[in-house]
């Protein structure tokens, strides 16, 4: 399982950028070290952030599974993933303060249902463990075993 990472983190970017395109956004504030680090189907990228929690949260996590080897943390650096998670964690923020001005708690709660709220939740904790993983050096992690694996 584990071994794939390098296969689905090839020089092509393909399966990368599959992931990486529907968390981005034009708007993303990225400067042009960053832009160049992105593979290259998304520098310069002109779409907008896919709005659908349920799709980005199984993105996050899909990456964070990548991140469970050296291989797939070191891969995700190097293409500059971390610059795209920073810009969709304060988009996402911004989203969430905008709606908390525009109605009470109450009123969302009403809105969004339980089942939203948890979603938006999982999504969030989901994306700072991914962000915090990328910015780590991996000494400070636990270790690895011997199949890559995070301990």
């Amino acid at each position: 399982m584990f071994d794939s990472h390098a296969t689905l983190l090839d020089e092509n970017d393909e399966f990368l950028s599959s992931c990486l395109q529907p968390l981005a956004d034009a708007s993303d504030n990225l400067d042009n070290e960053e832009i160049e680090q992105l593979p290259l189907q998304l520098q310069y990228y002109n779409g907008k952030r896919c709005e659908d929690e349920v799709i980005r949260t199984k993105l996050i996590e899909a990456l964070l599974q990548l991140c469970t080897t050296k291989t797939g943390r070191n891969a995700l650096r190097r293409k500059g993933v971390y610059a795209l998670l920073r810009e969709l964690d304060r988009a996402t923020e911004q989203r969430n303060a905008d709606a908390s001005s525009r109605q009470s708690s109450k009123d969302l709660i009403c809105v969004m249902g339980d089942q939203k709220l948890r979603m938006l939740d999982e999504s969030s904790n989901s994306l700072h463990r991914l962000i915090a993983m990328l910015i780590r050096d991996d000494s400070d992690l636990v270790g690895e075993n011997r199949y890559g694996e995070m301990a």
